[in-house]
């Protein structure tokens, strides 16, 4: 265990040093130390292209008998762990450095788009104990939030660090459970995709982060469980991958299908299934769904259902494999109505479509399959076209290896999860990769298997699998109880309420009481002494189409800040360096553009 702990102190170095340095470095220079626009938008391509060079290294080596020194080879799995965390690591200062944005993401940290939204609810529910209507339908994650910003007095980028450090610990995790079963080649696949997958919404305050960290904690029990036949962790990990399903709503058919492997694995000699063992995992199943029901009974909002955005993906199902923003396009008049609203009208719509034109649902459902097998759409998350193959190729390759060993105990779990996803797929819409975040280390982990079916095969040797970290398992389940602990914080939090003043506006403007969670300084192309983002930089990423972003001048420095108002949507404010923005909580005076209510200016 002492090894364990160190080699966690290890990556949890790694992993803030460039962050720390990102900080407090750049005051050296004068300008931000990771300000490399175009290396934070190919970072991922990047970093899977060495680690499965790394892996075909591996392999040749092996295939030239080449003998490693017994120190190097004790030192080989730190090197890479602090390799693997300081991507992570420098993956984030990039992003914030360089001020790259993306559908969810402003200047490389302030959140738009549904984390804007996740960001709203979080603190709603710290000033008035109640979940925003929309954050209600995964209120894991919001709550998760909310606690995080408890912890770190609002600090945004204080919070986004912790849920990085989530993801990093959980694919890590995996990486080394994988890499005691299959070598050192097949967990640096393994790593690549795992990282190309988190590295969508690392930064962000998206719930793929706390799906992807649970999710990969109950993989690591789980496959533990499956070799070594210990059935409290793989109901633990059931249970834990049911919280990750709840959090990041994805494959959910992957539930029932490992609750029957659980069944088979733990059966009786002669017996095909162990059927008090299949309803033990499914009771392990169901504990992330009752957790998820008592939060929204707890500080959910009043009349909102659970899951209602799937009412809009399976409308799109029933009329032939359509977006789920289709809804709004046919039936328009919902647009303001409330989520519950909503949700039952397009349940209703999916119901009649399909009764009218059953057809339409066959297509829908070839349409998604289409998409998830014959688009790449299983392992779209990797930027590069040819690594996407490449990474598709080493999965398939690894799901027929595990279906000619279909009867050993690991390769029966990887093959139950994958069922569950295959029968998830029709009713994933077009959520993109994301939706696959709490079952991605079963994705993974094919990965890893087609690379060690290469290995035997190019180097004619295999790697003598041992048996699994003893530690693996407490770690994960450490791992899940941190992840966790923040929701325990938002429940314990008392609301905070309203921030009020006694100052008066001047006409024209009107008062506003809360604090700016984050700000950053947009500095025009050749400015001298300009802290910040430089106006090259966030072009880069064409964050100017954004209507809310194209009206701020690019003559000048411009501070840009994201400030909440306790029971409000948050608001976009810009002032100059000299006015500033106010560090804290504060009562500011704003005054909007009428063409934009959502951008607003500090009056004088």
């Amino acid at each position: 265990m002492r090894r364990a702990l160190a080699a966690a102190a290890l990556a949890l170095g790694a992993f803030l040093a460039p962050l720390l340095a990102s900080r407090y470095g750049g005051g050296v220079i004068g300008r931000p130390l990771f300000d490399a626009p175009w290396l934070a938008l190919q970072f991922a391509n990047v970093v899977v292209g060495a680690a499965l060079c790394a892996a075909a290294v591996a392999i040749v080596l092996q295939r030239m008998r080449y003998e490693i020194g017994n120190s190097f080879a004790a030192t080989a799995p730190f090197i890479a762990l602090a390799l693997g965390a300081a991507a992570f690591g420098i993956a984030l200062a990039l992003k914030m450095d360089s001020g790259v944005s993306s559908d969810v993401l402003f200047f490389g940290l302030l959140p738009a788009s549904d984390a804007q939204n996740y960001y709203d609810g979080a603190m709603r529910y710290l000033d008035s104990g109640r979940l925003s209507e929309w954050t209600t339908r995964r209120p894991f994650a919001t709550t998760q939030l909310a606690g995080l910003f408890a912890l770190t007095a609002d600090g945004l980028r204080r919070s986004v660090v912790i849920l990085s450090a989530g993801s990093m610990a959980a694919a890590l995790l995996v990486t080394a459970s994988l890499f005691r079963r299959f070598g050192f080649a097949s967990a640096a696949a393994a790593f690549a995709a795992l990282f190309a997958f988190i590295h969508l919404t690392l930064g962000t305050t998206m719930s793929e982060n706390l799906g992807f960290a649970l999710g990969g904690a109950a993989f690591v029990l789980l496959a533990d469980g499956a070799t070594s036949g210990r059935r409290v962790l793989v109901l633990i990990g059931l249970a834990l991958l049911s919280c990750a399903l709840v959090t990041r709503a994805g494959a959910l058919f992957a539930l029932p299908a490992l609750a029957l492997w659980c069944g088979w694995r733990f059966r009786a000699a002669g017996s095909r299934l162990s059927w008090p063992l299949t309803g033990l995992g499914l009771a392990a199943c169901a504990v992330g769904f009752a957790a998820n029901k008592a939060l929204t009974i707890l500080v959910g909002a009043p009349d909102q259902l659970a899951f209602s955005n799937f009412a809009y993906t399976l409308y799109g199902l029933a009329i032939g494999g359509e977006p789920w923003t289709r809804f709004f396009v046919d039936f328009p008049h919902y647009l303001g109505m409330s989520e519950a609203e909503q949700a039952a009208g397009a349940y209703r719509a999916a119901v009649a479509h399909m009764q009218a034109a059953p057809f339409d649902l066959i297509k829908g459902i070839g349409a998604r399959y289409n998409d998830f097998l014959i688009n790449t759409g299983w392992h779209k998350y990797v930027p590069n076209m040819l690594l996407r193959g490449l990474v598709l190729l080493l999965a398939l390759v690894g799901v027929g290896a595990c279906w000619r060993t279909r009867s050993a105990n690991l390769s029966a779990l990887l093959l139950a999860g994958l069922a569950g996803i295959l029968l998830s797929v029709p009713f994933l819409g077009d959520g993109g990769s994301r939706v696959f975040a709490a079952t991605h280390g079963f994705s993974a982990a094919f990965v890893a298997v087609g690379t060690y079916v290469a290995q035997r095969w190019l180097a004619k040797t295999s790697f003598t699998a041992t048996a699994a970290v003893a530690a693996a398992p407490p770690l994960a389940a450490g791992l899940a109880c941190l992840l966790l602990l923040p929701i325990v914080v938002a429940l314990l939090h008392e609301p905070r309420g309203i921030l009020t003043s006694e100052r008066r506006c001047p006409d024209g403007s009107e008062m506003f009481s809360g604090g700016v969670a984050a700000a950053v300084t947009i500095c025009p192309i050749g400015a001298a002494d300009c802290r910040g983002l430089r106006a090259a930089s966030v072009r880069a990423t064409n964050i100017w189409k954004n209507p809310l972003m194209n009206r701020i001048a690019d003559d000048a420095p411009t501070q840009i800040g994201l400030a909440v108002s306790p029971l409000a949507n948050p608001v976009w404010l810009t002032a100059s360096p000299t006015t500033g923005l106010p560090p804290g909580p504060a009562a500011l005076c704003l005054r909007r553009d009428p063409a934009l209510p959502e951008l607003a200016t500090l009056a004088p």
